[in-house]
């Protein structure tokens, strides 16, 4: 099981100092929707890029971080769970 610390952030810029990856679960991306969620200069080769989007499977986000060096990964199934207290 992986466990993620999570960064809610409105600055991409700012959210991605010193992460490990970036898992990308918003509508931009799909065929209705084109484009990236963030500029892609902000990806480096240390990053891994995760996407959510499920059309196209090749997301303009996925091409650019392969492009940009980054290890990504497609997610098929997506459950998240609150912590318990």
């Amino acid at each position: 099981m992986l466990f993620l610390s999570v960064i809610c952030e409105r600055d991409p810029a700012l959210a991605l100092t010193g992460a490990d990856g970036l898992i990308h679960a918003t509508p931009t991306g799909m065929d209705k929707l084109p484009g990236l969620p963030l500029d892609a200069a902000l990806l480096r080769p240390d990053l891994w890029v995760s996407e959510i989007v499920y059309f196209p499977l090749d997301t303009a986000l996925l091409k650019a971080a392969r492009a940009a060096g980054c290890a990504t990964k497609r997610v098929r199934r997506c459950r998240a769970q609150r912590p318990q207290s």
